[in-house]
């Protein structure tokens, strides 16, 4: 009798060191790794739609207002990407049209004149490259929830990691916030430093691409923050319908877009078409 009683005891003690050490595992299984923002990351890209590492080429086509309304007139825009390194913005004001894109390492800039009697001129900035190429990355972030454009970005967790945001960094002092929406999971909008008044795609929301090399974000720097809303699902992706540029609640461009492509016919030979001769800087992957 004693000593099925111990059998016994000794099976339950065997079943509940096995049972103990399995829920563990499972625990440890369902817990994210320390600086792992992998889950976040995942539940955007399926909220963005299953097919979306599909996406080869997408086009957006509607128009932008720089500021308030009333000031700078609105005009026409085109993005244009071929993913996974090419990336063009297309402006037509009806007396100007201007290209500003990347492929690659390469910048890509073109500027044209519709009426010859309009006093007006712009040159690719010294900064060109790197601020398209921080900008393409943006947008491929909060479009698509990609971090694989002209350079790998390194995606980290924040403090605000379990209510849906990271951090993506990348080369040449590339940082930028991603925050989802709660209910569906969808990138929100990304936040990002700039210096007041720097950079070459301030200069070119006013017309001008000139901009001198500004220094890195420094702790006056303001938050600009990108904002993606009025999604609408084409061809199984969800795709913003609305993105605004912000500083401090203030409006510094305005795109709505009446067009979406997905997968619309591309080729990389008319973004090279566009490429700016002579040297280019060396870019870090």
């Amino acid at each position: 009798m004693i000593h099925r009683f111990l059998a016994c005891a000794c099976c339950l003690l065997l079943f509940g060191g096995l049972q103990l050490r399995a829920d563990r595992q499972l625990g440890a299984s369902r817990q994210q790794p320390a600086g792992s923002v992998s889950d976040p990351l995942e539940e955007a890209r399926v909220a963005v739609g299953p097919r979306a590492a599909e996406v080869r080429t997408l086009l957006l086509r509607g128009v932008v207002q720089m500021g308030r309304p009333g000031g700078i007139p609105a005009r026409s825009l085109e993005l244009e990407f071929l993913f996974p390194d090419s990336y063009m913005r297309v402006e037509n004001t009806g007396a100007t049209i201007r290209h500003v894109g990347v492929t690659g390492n390469v910048p890509l800039y073109k500027f044209e004149k519709l009426d010859p009697a309009v006093n007006a001129a712009s040159t690719a900035g010294p900064r060109l490259l790197e601020e398209v190429r921080a900008e393409f990355a943006r947008l491929a972030l909060g479009l698509l929830a990609r971090t694989q454009t002209t350079f790998k970005l390194d995606v980290r967790a924040t403090k605000e990691g379990e209510t849906g945001s990271f951090l993506a960094v990348g080369p040449d002092g590339f940082s930028a916030s991603i925050d989802l929406e709660p209910a569906s999971r969808l990138p929100r909008q990304i936040r990002y430093l700039q210096n007041a008044s720097s950079g070459v795609w301030a200069g070119l929301a006013s017309g001008l691409a000139t901009a001198p090399p500004p220094p890195p974000p420094t702790k006056t720097a303001k938050e600009i923050v990108l904002r993606f809303e009025d999604r609408r699902v084409v061809d199984g992706i969800s795709v913003p319908q609305h993105i605004m540029r912000m500083e401090a609640g203030r409006t510094l461009e305005d795109m709505r877009f009446d067009t979406i492509l997905v997968n619309p016919p591309m080729k990389v030979e008319t973004f090279r078409a566009l490429a700016i001769r002579g040297e280019t800087p060396t870019i870090k992957k």
